[in-house]
């Protein structure tokens, strides 16, 4: 273990926990950066990782799985070498292992693994403050520090008098993914610790997240949320709803006199939103199926496009244009899983499929085979969140969602390596 640095009011860091933390910090930096054209938020990652790999001596365990998926998509990207550069196939690499490799070797104990899940709390929810403020203000301050402007339209437009809360990320769709993953892991610590101090970071994060103002987000955290709140035990589930509802009845009374039309607004916003919903889920509003990307149709519209070069796609910078019956220039793919299909073909959807399934596997197992001293396990919340997390993607794709769900995965295989003498501290 490399020398610790003492942090006043929490003790004792290691130098590589430090590190992590700088490298998680590539989350906040806008995805929109440069440094000499270099893409600055996986730059950051690069020179701790390199001093991490060189100056550890330390074993690490990750399932072959993740290695496997890991030697497909290096074989994708060789197959597709001459569409980009030599630094960003290196780059998008870094991607996959980079953190998850660093937080394999960082966490050592349960402690280290709190001080993560804490750092994370803490960095959000500071950045969740200024996505409620991006969205109530329409002031963006990634885009002051990028010296960028959001232009407010097609994924980024303006909804109910709100702008789309997105944060560093490029669009608010891809913020919200990422923020719901954090809202869960915010709450697996209130949990097991019982401390309420976890409940307003959770409120400020739930409500940047719901701020993203898109469906397939809502339906995330819904769902991640109540498959938590199910896995229980009955005593527990009331008294935690309890909890959570006298807070946010609390929350919006005193909210309700300070800002009273904006109270009201979200009202309205909340009823809108699950209404157009269910529009969507059940087809009765032809104007909500296309605001929600002609993702049936899409299926189709990628297949046709693809076909001829189905077994390795049309490569990385392949644009999609498909003429939409209705006389529009259909652009974009948002689902994750046709967008691989266009970009790498049936041998990288199959990869990305292999990594689904086998993390899904990996958690149920060790879920049964790590019984530790927790009142909620962390394989059952990274298994919830995988669940939410491929569900959501069939309305949108993967972007820097899926570096922190590798992350997350990192975590879990950290997780897993620890003594069984696992706390609830």
């Amino acid at each position: 273990m490399l020398k610790q640095i003492e942090v006043k009011g929490i003790g004792s860091i290691p130098i590589d926990t430090l590190l992590l933390f700088l490298s998680l910090f590539s989350f906040f930096i806008p995805t929109r950066g440069s440094i000499f054209g270099i893409a600055s938020d996986r730059l950051l990652i690069v020179p701790c990782l390199i001093f991490i790999f060189i100056f550890h001596k330390r074993n690490i365990r990750i399932p072959i799985f993740y290695w496997i998926y890991l030697f497909l998509m290096i074989v994708c990207m060789i197959y597709h070498f001459s569409d980009r550069n030599m630094y960003t196939h290196f780059i998008e690499i870094i991607q996959i292992i980079g953190l998850t490799y660093m937080t394999v070797v960082v966490v050592r104990q349960e402690r280290d693994l709190n001080q993560i899940l804490d750092f994370l709390t803490i960095t959000f929810s500071i950045y969740s403050i200024f996505g409620i403020i991006e969205s109530v203000f329409k002031w963006n301050i990634f885009d002051t520090l990028s010296n960028t402007k959001v232009v407010y339209e097609n994924a980024n437009e303006i909804r109910f008098g709100l702008a789309r809360a997105r944060g560093a990320c490029d669009i608010s769709i891809t913020n919200g993914m990422l923020l719901s993953m954090i809202v869960c892991l915010i709450a697996y610590r209130g949990i097991n610790t019982k401390k309420r101090r976890y409940l307003i970071p959770f409120f400020i994060v739930l409500i940047n997240c719901f701020l993203t103002l898109s469906r397939s987000i809502w339906i995330e955290v819904s769902l991640s949320l109540l498959l938590i709140f199910l896995s229980l035990s009955t005593y527990k589930q009331i008294l935690n709803i309890i909890r959570i509802i006298f807070s946010a009845v609390i929350l919006l009374f005193f909210a309700n006199f300070a800002m009273p039309q904006v109270i009201q607004n979200l009202g309205k916003v909340f009823y809108s939103m699950f209404d157009s919903i269910i529009s969507v889920i059940s087809g009765t509003n032809s104007s909500d199926m296309q605001g929600a990307g002609d993702r049936f149709r899409l299926w189709n519209w990628v297949w046709i496009s693809v076909k001829d070069s189905a077994t390795w796609g049309k490569g990385y910078t392949a644009n999609f244009s498909y003429p939409a019956p209705e006389g529009y220039i259909k652009k974009s793919i948002e689902v994750m899983w046709l967008y691989e299909l266009f970009h790498i073909g049936l041998v990288g959807l199959a990869s990305y499929i292999f990594l689904q399934i086998s993390s899904l596997l990996y958690l149920l197992k060790n879920f049964f085979l790590k019984k530790r001293n927790e009142i909620f396990s962390f394989n059952l919340l990274l298994l919830i969140i995988s669940i939410a997390y491929i569900i959501a993607q069939f309305s949108c794709f993967a972007s820097e969602d899926l570096r922190f769900y590798y992350f997350l995965l990192g975590l879990g295989f950290a997780y897993n390596n620890l003594p069984n003498n696992f706390t609830k501290a």
